[in-house]
């Protein structure tokens, strides 16, 4: 039971530096503070006005139908709300909204079923949505109409049209006040800077002259690895239950029901950030070097994952990079458990932490092998 014992040295050790504590509790809490306050009016973390809705439509119906629904669309009472443009290609409409120059297309046909259907794509739900209502009002208008005719013309069946092709729009949980982002953002920056803690741990005991001497006693490698690995999971999980403790009950910050699935989240990464500094330190040779990496590559990291700003990097390169960094998984994972998304997905995310866990293993093995020949 070796590695319990180094275990036990490296807990109290961290315990006791206080300028480590300083880093890793005082100063998160400072910058949740500055940058919840400071960006909690932006357009970001507040409601803002959506503007109108630049809707496409076609309108295949003639007569009466036809012309009334001409008159509708173009409302100067809707005016404020949609921008209608008609136009007569389906398909062409169809690319025009993939390109997202049009939110929604609205067809009027009452030779297809349903007679109108709408068409949005999933970058703008909430607009697409508004488009719907919209329609929906429409055809309960035109159903009244079409009921009064019928009882003029002596047809006193009732007839029920289901006139819109419709989806529901599902709005679940709140959207994150600034406080809150940046609560879970500074938390995961902390967590992977916290690999910082395993890096100067290898050094100190494989790579200096204590390592020599650790080497030379009876304690196993895996048991000096192991060890050191418990005492730094074990102190980043109770850094990070203070960080929650004191944004719940100091800034108030949400963090949902699902404490569960933050938990296996900030373990996960945990165990992942001490896989980085032992792989660090390994391929650097040297805890010095080790540092100046990981103090560089974890605000990197933590820029793109959306930690510091709140930034799309679209569809290319960039952005499919940023969707794959280990901030990004862990935000998306607790945010996603927060505020209410598949339960799917928040797993993939956590999966993919576990993935990068595996690889830094691995290369850290790699390195470990080179070292013995």
């Amino acid at each position: 039971m070796n590695f319990l014992v180094i275990a036990k040295y490296r807990i109290i050790q961290y315990t006791r530096d206080k300028k480590s504590l300083v880093s890793m509790l005082v100063i998160p809490i400072i910058l949740i503070a500055i940058l919840g306050n400071a960006l909690g009016s932006s357009d970001e973390f507040t409601a803002k006005n959506i503007g109108q809705v630049n809707v496409l439509y076609v309108n295949n119906t003639s007569g009466v139908n036809g012309d009334n629904f001409e008159k509708f669309i173009n409302l100067n009472d809707l005016s404020d709300i949609i921008a209608p443009t008609k136009t007569e290609d389906v398909e062409e409409a169809k690319k025009l909204i993939e390109k997202k120059q049009y939110e929604a297309l609205i067809i009027y046909d009452e030779n297809i079923e349903g007679k109108f259907k709408v068409i949005g794509s999933d970058y703008n739900a909430l607009k697409v949505s508004i488009v719907k209502s919209i329609m929906e009002s429409y055809a309960d208008k035109a159903n009244g109409f079409e009921a009064l005719a019928n009882l003029k013309a002596r047809d006193f069946s009732i007839k029920e049209y289901n006139n819109i092709d419709s989806k529901i729009v599902s709005v679940s949980g709140k959207k994150p006040t600034a406080i809150d982002y940046y609560a879970v953002t500074m938390l995961i920056m902390i967590m992977m800077f916290g690999a910082i803690y395993a890096n100067f741990a290898i050094d100190k005991d494989y790579y200096s002259v204590v390592g020599g001497r650790v080497k030379s006693s009876p304690v196993r490698l895996w048991e000096m690895f192991l060890g050191e690995g418990i005492g730094v999971v074990f102190t980043l999980l109770w850094q990070a239950l203070l960080l929650l403790l004191v944004s719940k009950f100091m800034f108030n910050v949400n963090f949902g029901n699902n404490l569960g699935v933050i938990f296996l989240t900030i373990l996960s990464l945990a165990i992942m950030s001490t896989m980085l500094g032992i792989f660090v330190c390994m391929a650097t040779k040297k805890g010095l070097y080790g540092l100046a990496i990981l103090n560089i590559l974890v605000p990197i990291l933590t820029f793109l994952g959306g930690g510091f700003v709140k930034i799309d990097f679209g569809d290319g390169i960039l952005g499919k990079l940023s969707r794959i960094t280990p901030n990004y998984l862990a935000q998306n994972a607790i945010f996603k458990s927060i505020y209410g998304a598949d339960s799917k997905e928040v797993l993939f995310s956590i999966l993919g932490i576990w993935v990068f866990t595996f690889i830094l293993f691995i290369g850290a093995k790699i390195s470990g092998r080179r070292d013995i020949v």
